[in-house]
Parts: C-alpha cells; structure tokens; sequence
C-alpha cells in the first residue's frame, strides 16, 4: 500500500497525489518485473485545514504478454 499527502492545503484536488502513489506502486513492481494491479484507490481532495491524499492499495501482478 502506498499513501501520500499533499504539503497543500486550500481547495486542491489530489490528482498529484494519485500519480504520485502510482509512480511508487509501478518502481516497486518494475523491480519485480511485474506490473501493477489496482485493489482500491481512495483521493481526498484538500479543503479547509486538510491537505489532499492519495491511498492506493495494490499487488504486483506477472506482466500479460498477449
């Protein structure tokens, strides 16, 4: 599972986060040589006092050579 948070806070949406968790998720699995398979995905976007997040809960899967 990977989550990141934003330094950010005021009304942002937590694309950034999004991609940032899945850049983690497929350097993980690359040294693996898998590829990334989506459990769940949970974005929360900032707001007052909040900053914005990202969690994303994966496994690395084998890659589909068809």
């Amino acid at each position: 599972m990977v989550s990141v948070k934003s330094a950010k806070v005021g009304f942002v949406n937590a694309a950034e986060e999004k991609a940032e968790a899945y850049k983690e998720a497929n350097t993980f699995c690359q040294k693996q040589n898998k590829e990334v398979e989506t459990i769940n995905l949970e974005l929360r976007d900032a707001g007052l006092a909040q900053s914005a997040s990202a969690t994303l809960e994966f496994k690395c899967v084998e890659v589909d050579k068809t």
